[in-house]
């Protein structure tokens, strides 16, 4: 049998090694190092991930084998860029391609991952920033190492050898392809996104282009740019003034006769040929997935469709009444929330995520007193659950709990405990009173609502194919953290906006600075000048014409300083 399969999103996997296969080849891709973010000088670029590979590896038909896919480094908004993680088979000292570092803020750049396996390469090392801003490393390569990133606003930066060169000063490095040996990614300039190596994709400047007419009538396109990125996969990333993130890593298993990496018959050949292509980590494309489940908890990692299929050809998985949930259940991926101000270290686990238990309370709940995953109990009923936020959700006095064990009551207190990734440890409690549930299902059965005869306590029958998904958790900052974060915030503000805005006023649960008067619907960026395109987002209508000074944020409305400071009842204005 002849066949490979490619993991190119992020997470943990349990790859079933298919019928009569007895050996695979592997190749893995470390994440690139995120950049530096630092809105003056010495920040560094983040370092390439390593290329690993390794040839005849044993494996036993229907057993299940470990496959980890380092995630990019991305996380901080501020401050040291984040390391990039490993990706390797089985066990990372078999075959590894490890993370690239991330790059410090007035330290040294991101050193580029090594690897494990018969060959490879290491990353190449992301840009000194000699009071400026370096680039990101590219990927190792097949046969040698990727080119560093340019420490200059002149010159070049480093050549691949082997693997993709190195992005140019402010950009990010060139990533590195899946299906063996290629050509290596040749040097770039300043201000030039690094070049791929072996079919890899190029270092990414984000674009996006919005159609309008402007108030003279005439139609034309505005095309607004977002930080660099690191290519796909394994590129490094610039340091930026917000961040610039690292491409993801990826790991690809390929088995039959005569095919060995670097570059014996290495391509997409026999069954499944299932790579995903680029894409933005915070929106990943759907794949089919399936889990294992055991005393109604997951069982090792999501299975791709096609592998579960081969191996369990007697589950009948397009009928869904037929599969037995009590062993098998759909996997649902799930995008990586954002973090709140206050929150770092994010962690993925496994849970059941089909019901959806909402709690309207007497008072608001911030994400500082109850983070994503924090532990929910009611202190009458017992009734138990973990906190869900859907991207976009503000908390306000609703909570959204999934995982829930129990019937919570109308008018019982809850309390919130931090979970840390385990529900039993504890931090400072906060208590709220419901005045409402409400419970429903994230695939739209029908579930029965039962009230008991004084009409206060809910409960609900499970649906009959409930599925597993992903979920985020996220440690807070630590109070010195957040002490260091604000005074970087006011910083930041004081030889920037604020030395215009100066009636803006700091806010501590947000960090951030907020207008006197509350802000209009449709958005809360800031203009000064009143000579750029501005669209709502969230709508793509072409609302005026403004600027902003914050990063390259598109903005909805302006801020007239001039107009609050003679009328304090006026301030926002939409041209």
């Amino acid at each position: 049998m002849t066949g490979q399969l490619t993991y190119n999103i992020p997470g943990i996997y349990s790859f079933i090694c298919p019928p009569d296969v007895t050996s695979v080849s592997v190749v893995c891709v470390g994440g690139g190092g995120q950049g530096a973010t630092s809105m003056g000088v010495d920040s560094n670029g983040g370092g390439g991930g390593g290329l690993g590979y390794k040839n005849n590896i044993t494996v036993i038909p229907g057993n299940t084998y470990k496959v980890v896919v380092g995630d990019a480094g991305s996380k901080n908004f501020w401050g040291d860029g984040v390391d990039g993680g490993d990706s390797y088979f089985k066990d990372i000292s078999i075959v590894a391609g490890l993370g690239g570092k991330g790059g410090a803020t007035y330290g040294i750049p991101g050193v580029g991952g090594t690897y494990f396996g018969d060959g490879g390469g290491n990353g190449g090392n992301g840009g000194a920033a000699n009071s400026l801003q370096g680039g990101g490393g590219g990927a190792g390569g097949y046969s040698g190492n990727g080119g560093d990133g340019l420490s200059s606003a002149s010159g070049s930066s480093g050549a691949g050898s082997g693997g993709a060169g190195g992005g140019g000063y402010k950009a990010g490095g060139g990533g590195v392809g899946l299906l063996g040996e290629g050509s290596s990614g040749a040097s770039a300039s300043s201000g030039t996104i690094g070049n791929a190596g072996s079919g890899g994709d190029d270092g990414k400047v984000p674009t996006k282009n919005f159609s309008y007419t402007n108030n003279s009538g005439v139609a034309t396109t505005f095309s607004t740019s977002f930080p660099p990125k690191g290519g796909a996969y394994g590129g490094g990333g610039c340091s930026a003034p917000t961040y610039g993130a690292g491409g993801h890593g990826a790991v690809r298993i390929i088995w039959g006769d005569g095919r060995a990496f670097p570059s014996t018959n290495t391509g997409d050949v026999g069954i499944c040929t299932t790579t995903l292509n680029s894409f933005d980590l915070d929106n990943p494309p759907q794949q089919d997935l399936f889990i294992r489940v055991r005393d109604g908890n997951a069982y090792l990692n999501p299975i791709l469709k096609w592998n579960f299929e081969l191996c369990y050809p007697e589950v009948d998985i397009y009928n869904s009444d037929n599969l037995d949930t009590s062993k098998y259940r759909i996997f649902s991926r799930e995008s990586r929330p954002s973090l709140s101000v206050y929150e770092k270290n994010q962690t993925l686990e496994y849970r059941d995520s089909e019901n959806i238990t909402s709690l309207t309370l007497n008072q608001e709940v911030l994400p500082i007193d109850c983070p994503l995953n924090t532990y929910v109990k009611g202190v009458t009923s017992g009734a138990s659950g973990f906190v869900r936020r859907n991207e976009g959700d503000a908390y306000g006095d609703v909570l959204k709990l999934s995982d829930t064990t129990g019937s919570f009551w109308n008018n019982e207190q809850i309390e919130f405990s931090r979970p840390n990734n385990s529900k039993y440890s504890t931090r400072t409690t906060v208590t709220r009173t419901i005045t409402k549930i409400d419970i429903s299902s994230t695939n739209n059965n029908d579930i029965e609502i039962l009230i008991d005869d004084n009409g206060t306590r809910q409960s609900l029958d499970q649906p009959s194919n409930p599925i597993f998904g992903d979920y985020w958790t996220a440690d807070v900052m630590s109070d010195s953290e957040k002490t260091f974060l604000q005074e970087h915030t006011k910083a930041k503000w004081n030889v920037g906006l604020g030395t215009i805005l100066t009636s803006w006023t700091f806010d501590e649960k947000s960090c951030a600075y907020m207008a006197p008067l509350n802000t209009p619907p449709e958005g809360n960026s800031v203009g000064i000048v009143t000579n750029k395109a501005l669209y709502n987002l969230n709508t793509d209508v072409f609302v005026g014409v403004g600027t902003t000074s914050i990063s390259n944020n598109i903005i909805e409305n302006r801020w007239d300083e001039a107009a609050y400071q003679a009328d304090n009842t006026k301030g926002w204005v939409t041209d």
